[in-house]
């Protein structure tokens, strides 16, 4: 994504391309104008062992690994359009795996946006204690796909490589975020600990069982229509 491309680009919130192999592999820069500050917990890493584009792609093994950002209210869309979207493959199948989340440590059911794949190996929108939209289309195991999750008005759907997936979501939700939030890969309810990309795979990205992702995009985007 860039400003050339994109007549939104200065409303990205965050911007990781997850391909900074350079000074620390441990370092995933946020190449939006706000340069934000992302943590990476245990051992989530960027690697060239796996790559959508680019030199690298952001590694979380299923043990632990995800990334935690600031918490900054910027994450809580409050009743504006967003969009969040990212590339990720998984190593196994059947199992359930959370790519965003910003609900807070201990609030299962609040009004923050989280992004999954479930045990049955679809996409999920969930907020406000209840899946809202479910995907349709199987994910495949060491297959990238692009997902992207889109409010505009009070209307939200979830894209799987630029295709609408399940229903379209009546969406007034006054959303918000958590301290140290969004994780990435990691469950945000779930705590410190974790526990949102687990498996017993193994693969190239990620011994494990865990999932890979070369990108990750929040903010006001060209969504597909």
């Amino acid at each position: 994504t860039s400003s050339g491309c994109d007549p939104n680009y200065s409303s990205v919130v965050l911007l990781l391309h997850m391909d900074n192999i350079g000074e620390s592999f441990q370092n995933f820069t946020d190449s939006s104008s706000y340069a934000r500050i992302t943590s990476a917990v245990d051992n989530a890493q960027q690697s060239q062992a796996t790559n959508k584009w680019g030199a690298a792609g952001g590694i979380f093994d299923g043990s632990g690994d995800y990334l935690t950002s600031d918490g900054s209210t910027d994450f809580g869309f409050s009743t504006n359009a967003f969009t969040i979207e990212f590339w990720f493959r998984t190593q196994a199948a059947g199992v359930s795996y959370t790519l965003y989340d910003s609900r807070a440590s201990g609030v299962a059911d609040g009004h923050s946006p989280r992004v999954y794949k479930s045990g049955a190996d679809v996409m999920l929108y969930f907020t406000a204690n209840a899946n809202r939209i479910t995907g349709t289309t199987v994910i495949a195991t060491n297959t990238w796909y692009h997902v992207a999750v889109a409010r505009s008005g009070t209307s939200t759907k979830l894209f799987l490589d630029g295709v609408q997936e399940g229903s379209t979501y009546s969406d007034s939700i006054n959303y918000t975020n958590g301290p140290s939030r969004p994780t990435i890969a990691a469950a945000g309810a779930a705590g410190a600990g974790g526990f949102g990309v687990t498996g017993t795979g193994t693969g190239a990205a990620g011994g494990g069982g865990g999932s890979s992702s070369p990108g990750l995009t929040v903010g006001v985007l060209c969504a597909p229509a």
